[in-house]
């Protein structure tokens, strides 16, 4: 399938995107349903739970481990900051006619201040209002 916004065509467009693709950047967007993004961010962050806490147990071995620890702490921590979903706070739904950010379940202050923040860009953004006048140009075209 061709996806083309208001005649051009995207940048990066994955038809069928694996699952091992999510995160290698393969698609700027993934476009999913409620149900199966959902199973697929709480794999995401049981695995990076699990790897973090795998990760800390075997640092904590012994004196020699704990000596790499101390060499790789911080690019290991450079990396889990940029997983933190405090930092994004949530993501907004497109398609409604006002700004909607949904936010983790779990979200600290940090998370809802940060979603809050999302909702004041999306709004001044004029995404809505853009999506609203260009939606009988987006098609999709079966080849």
């Amino acid at each position: 399938m061709k996806y083309e916004i208001i005649g051009e065509p995207m940048p990066v467009v994955v038809c069928d995107l694996e699952a091992n693709e999510a995160m290698m950047g393969t698609a700027d967007v993934i476009v999913t349903d409620g149900f199966t993004g959902n199973v697929m961010l709480k794999t995401m962050e049981g695995v990076g739970s699990f790897a973090g806490s795998a990760l800390k147990a075997m640092f904590k071995k012994n004196l020699l481990t704990k000596l790499a620890a101390l060499c790789v702490m911080p690019g290991l921590n450079a990396f889990k900051a940029k997983l933190d979903p405090n930092k994004v706070g949530g993501t907004a739904f497109i398609g409604i006619s006002r700004p909607v950010i949904k936010a983790h379940g779990s979200s600290n202050a940090e998370a809802i201040e940060n979603a809050m923040g999302q909702a004041v860009q999306v709004a001044r953004s004029g995404i809505i209002r853009d999506i609203e006048e260009n939606v009988a140009l987006m098609k999709v075209e079966r080849e």
